[in-house]
């Protein structure tokens, strides 16, 4: 959807007509930001419910078992920092379609485009943190690494002791399962912001040489 944004516009010659308009680039780009992040966000907030309710299912099991035998299904942390990072790079999604959109003549080449670097990215990522955190030599600072992409940082959050197998072994000590915990949920929020600043960039580059790129293809 977003790397036909300004492609399909464009194609169609509706795009003359917007911008023979008042409308200036800030609130186009803006415009269509907004509404594919909010068209995604349904589709985000299942998952956050499921682990709703694993976490709700957790916290009743945990009146019923010892302290000392008790684990979580999923972290109840996943709660705070998964739904940031899966909109944040969800809109990281669309700013790249977008920019793939402005940039190609035709919509194939856009979601093409669009679709190697998103997924060259977060799978990159992925695959670099599935194996930070698997690996004993690197410890908690694997965690770091693994927030990078929401696939590991889901991972991590629903299935610890598969994903991080290295940071939460079974004999882990609760002092060292917190502060691992603690360093995981810090790590995704900074990171969380990294991506922030990554499509606030993009987004204010697209603003910029929004006008220039489309005279440039009238041409």
């Amino acid at each position: 959807s977003a790397a036909s944004t300004v492609t399909r516009e464009k194609e169609d010659g509706t795009l003359d007509l917007i911008l023979s308009t008042p409308i200036t680039s800030r609130y186009y780009v803006w415009g269509k930001l907004r509404g594919l992040v909010s068209f995604a966000i349904p589709l985000l907030a299942i998952p956050v419910l499921s682990i709703l309710l694993f976490v709700v299912s957790d916290l009743i099991r945990s009146f019923r078992e010892p302290a000392s035998s008790f684990q979580w299904i999923v972290f109840p942390e996943a709660l705070i920092v998964l739904p940031g990072i899966l909109i944040i790079v969800s809109a990281f999604a669309a700013i790249t379609g977008m920019q793939m959109s402005l940039r190609c003549r035709t919509t194939v080449m856009a979601v093409i485009l669009s679709v190697v670097i998103v997924n060259a990215i977060c799978f990159g990522l992925g695959a670099c943190g599935f194996s930070a955190v698997s690996s004993s030599q690197v410890g908690q600072g694997g965690l770091i690494l693994g927030a990078l992409s929401p696939f590991t940082l889901a991972g991590i959050l629903i299935d610890p002791a598969e994903i991080a197998k290295s940071v939460f072994t079974p004999g882990i000590s609760p002092a060292d399962a917190a502060s691992a915990r603690l360093l995981l949920t810090f790590s995704t929020w900074v990171i969380t912001g990294i991506y922030c600043a990554v499509v606030w960039g993009m987004y204010k580059s697209m603003v910029k040489n929004f006008d220039m790129t489309i005279r440039k293809q009238a041409t």
